[in-house]
């Protein structure tokens, strides 16, 4: 039987997946990086909803409502509905009936959850203004002006993938990532946060693989990433992203691993906690709903693929598929409410460029890296700048479709 007096929901999360044996999900190798912070990559599996996952949906289905309720409600009715939730939940703290227990915590997470939706209507929304921060992300602007490319788009291209600063994109670029369906390669993003999480994973992984070291590049990791969120202006998706890398990498300086449903759940909660105001943020929904759907929908479509017999490309070329059929199965139906368009071809752009894209920020970011150092050999900048005008083609092509 529960201890009620000693009972919170964690504790009751820690009794319920006593004993519950997961694959873990989120390994060390570089691929499976990006699958905690923007989508799995292309050769990751991801397992369903688990037992041990019930807890922190349990969690989530709870307070995000009740901070949805908060946003919506006016304060003279929010506030008596939190009060009777968190008043009620007391009173059955005397209980020592399980399903009482389980009640209590509903009803005082779903009271949290509405209180911190009050707050958020109330104050409105959080900003992140950090000076030293805020320049920083300047000198990284002028570094990449300063960089001798020789047609100007490129530029304003590294500026928006690696600042999210998309002032400099001529109007007819604009309208091709987006007529193309690739607007989301110009909005900061896991996408982005992502590639960058891999080569920081890949570098402080030639220290070797032993204990100390791994949870000093945990710390590493987790310090240069928030430092980048607030760098470039913490958007809802790239916050999002951010939440992802910090319980993947605290989960190995603690030694505890967790599912991909998990990280979702506790993510949106912690988000949703800090910035109530997010959930009505078109940005925020669509991040979300994205990797909503890489939980429950791709698992499904990967596994309709004969893995056991057909490897390589094209299983790559499926998983690929997978990933933008999940997101766009669950971002689809709010992409036309708010912005009355559909990418037909969305297919098409994300198997031709998602791989390209991912090759763009690695060479942009080292291109980056040497000019600030004063070091960056011609090869680097050239091939920084046929990538772009390679990606920008490929999106013209389809726009011609």
């Amino acid at each position: 039987m529960i201890s009620i007096k000693n009972l919170n929901f964690f504790s009751f999360c820690e009794k319920r997946c006593k004993g519950i044996k997961t694959e873990p999900i989120l390994q060390v190798d570089f691929d499976r990086h990006l699958t905690a912070v923007m989508s799995p990559d292309h050769t990751t599996s991801i397992n369903p909803i688990t037992g041990a996952d019930r807890p922190t949906v349990f969690l989530a289905l709870l307070f995000v409502p009740g901070a949805v309720l908060g946003l919506l409600t006016p304060l003279r009715y929010a506030f008596p509905a939190a009060a009777s939730l968190l008043i009620t939940g007391f009173a059955l703290s005397g209980s020592s009936s399980r399903k009482v227990a389980i009640s209590m915590t509903a009803l005082m997470l779903a009271g949290c959850g509405i209180i911190a939706g009050i707050r958020g209507s109330e104050c409105g929304p959080s900003d992140f203004h950090i000076g030293f921060a805020e320049k920083c992300c300047e000198v990284l602007k002028e570094i990449i002006e300063e960089i001798p490319f020789k047609d100007s788009s490129t530029a304003a291209l590294l500026k928006a993938f690696l600042t999210g600063d998309r002032s400099g994109l001529e109007p007819e670029l604009l309208s091709i990532f987006r007529k193309s369906g690739a607007s989301h390669l110009l909005a900061l993003s896991g996408l982005h946060l992502g590639i960058i999480y891999l080569i920081l994973s890949k570098l402080i992984s030639i220290g070797g693989g032993a204990d100390a070291i791994r949870k000093t590049g945990a710390a590493t990791i987790i310090l240069i990433t928030l430092f980048y969120t607030v760098m470039t202006g913490a958007s809802p998706s790239i916050s999002r992203a951010f939440l992802f890398i910090l319980i993947r990498e605290g989960g190995v300086l603690i030694g505890r691993r967790s599912s991909l449903v998990r990280c979702w759940c506790i993510a949106i909660t912690i988000q949703t906690s800090i910035s109530p105001t997010s959930l009505l943020l078109p940005g925020f929904q669509l991040s979300y709903l994205a990797m909503l759907g890489i939980c429950l929908l791709m698992p499904p479509l990967q596994s309709i693929f004969p893995a056991a017999k057909i490897k390589g490309p094209m299983k790559r070329i499926w998983d690929i598929a997978s990933l933008s059929l999940s997101c766009q199965a669950f971002t689809a139906p709010l992409s036309l409410k708010l912005f009355g368009s559909f990418p037909q071809f969305f297919l098409i752009t994300n198997l031709l460029a998602m791989p390209l894209m991912t090759v763009l920020m690695i060479s942009a970011v080292l291109c980056v890296f040497l000019s600030a150092l004063g070091l960056c050999p011609g090869i680097v900048t050239q091939f920084t700048e046929a990538l772009c005008r390679l990606l920008i083609r490929i999106l013209e092509i389809v726009c011609m479709m």
